[in-house]
């Protein structure tokens, strides 16, 4: 795997567990925002 490939699995992992935590839409969109 390439580290573009890590840091592309890394963010989706980040956004997974903001997602998981929170059921406020706004601060996992923001979250998203964030890690994008």
């Amino acid at each position: 795997m390439t580290k573009t490939d890590k840091d592309y699995f890394k963010a989706l992992y980040d956004v997974a567990k903001v997602i998981n935590a929170s059921l406020e839409p706004e601060q996992v969109l923001g979250q998203i925002v964030q890690c994008v």
